[in-house]
């Protein structure tokens, strides 16, 4: 981190941008392709003993409680508060995916006011700036890299997925409020599906495939949401690096 601190923006700029040759598509031009783990980390989880376990305290997220958007610590574990640690700290809005096991890539959103911790081989991607990445912008984009993901992770013996392989993917930035719009239509558009699903279990699999297009569409600038006036997304990344 240190050593990242001393080089100009201009050489993090280098080294956060994707390459031309490397970039999956076209997207808007004040959009910027740039490598995940430089708007975004993944945090690893703690091996708590199951000896610490206990009917209170504070809960402990491990990959059976991933349940997508609705993960809550309604089944965890828990162990005593003296076991806190801010380092594995869980909040309302934190995007939990399973890095191991045979659910990797399994993805949860928590949604509780309760703060838990993360069990080992659950990571936590966290947004490094709220201000440079919206998250629920991120969420949609992972849900959306989810195949590619496990098929990097599936490359191995042993299916795994890493810091490294998360935060090196290409990642389409727009800027801030290009983000929110993107948001607001895919809460409204893929809402609307599910909603159809639930009355409709026949016709699932139709749904899932529509939904894909649509996550698809949104990560090329092609919702009809991009606002040319829009400030050009490399200011965003500009202050993501100086914060880091």
């Amino acid at each position: 981190m240190s050593k990242k601190k001393q080089k100009s923006i201009e050489e993090l700029l280098e080294e956060a941008l994707v390459p031309e040759e490397e970039q999956p598509h076209k997207v808007p031009e004040n959009w910027v392709w740039v490598r995940f783990g430089y708007v975004a980390k993944l945090l690893n989880g703690y091996a708590f003993k199951s000896t610490d376990y206990s009917n209170e305290g504070i809960p402990i997220i491990r990959i059976s409680d991933l349940n997508g958007i609705h993960t809550t610590p309604e089944t965890a574990v828990r162990v005593p508060k003296e076991l806190y640690n801010e380092k594995f700290l869980v909040q309302k809005g934190d995007l939990l995916i399973a890095m191991s096991g045979a659910t990797t890539g399994k993805i949860g959103i928590y949604n509780s006011d309760e703060i838990a911790m993360q069990n080992q081989r659950v990571g936590n991607i966290k947004t490094i700036n709220d201000n440079v990445l919206c998250p629920k912008y991120r969420n949609y984009f992972v849900i959306n890299s989810s195949k590619k993901i496990l098929k990097l992770a599936y490359g191995g013996a042993q299916p795994n997925i890493s810091g490294t392989l998360i935060e090196s993917l290409a990642f389409p930035l727009p800027p801030m409020d290009e983000q929110k719009r993107i948001v607001e239509r895919l809460d409204k558009l893929l809402g609307k599906l599910d909603e159809q699903e639930e009355m409709v279990l026949e016709v699932e699999q139709k749904l899932d495939l529509l939904k894909q297009s649509i996550l698809n569409k949104a990560f090329r600038g092609e919702l009809g949401t991009n606002d040319p006036n829009d400030e050009h997304a490399i200011e965003l990344l500009k202050e993501a690096l100086k914060s880091q």
